[in-house]
């Protein structure tokens, strides 16, 4: 969770579409809602314990983290995710 609970990667992360079909079946957002269901005032979250329990959902956030530290914008993180998750 501490990449995706980090406020400094919320906007990111809210930006990431999840992969695995969470947003049909529970009506999930974006890739920030498989891990967390609700940001409480001074960003107190409240975990949803979909995202560790799903691989894609793992593996976008391990991915999104990945390409964050290697320097890539947050657009160049989004079509990377995109490219890679996506369909094809």
């Amino acid at each position: 969770y501490d990449f995706v609970a980090d406020p400094d990667n919320h906007k990111l992360v809210q930006s990431l579409k999840c992969y695995c079909g969470c947003d049909a079946g529970l009506e999930h957002a974006s890739l920030f809602s498989c891990y967390i269901k609700e940001l409480r005032p001074e960003n107190k979250a409240i975990y949803s314990d979909h995202g560790l329990g799903c691989l894609t959902c793992l593996s976008e956030a391990w991915e999104a983290e990945k390409l964050k530290a290697a320097g890539k914008t947050p657009a160049e993180i989004k079509i990377s995710i995109d490219k890679s998750f996506g369909p094809n």
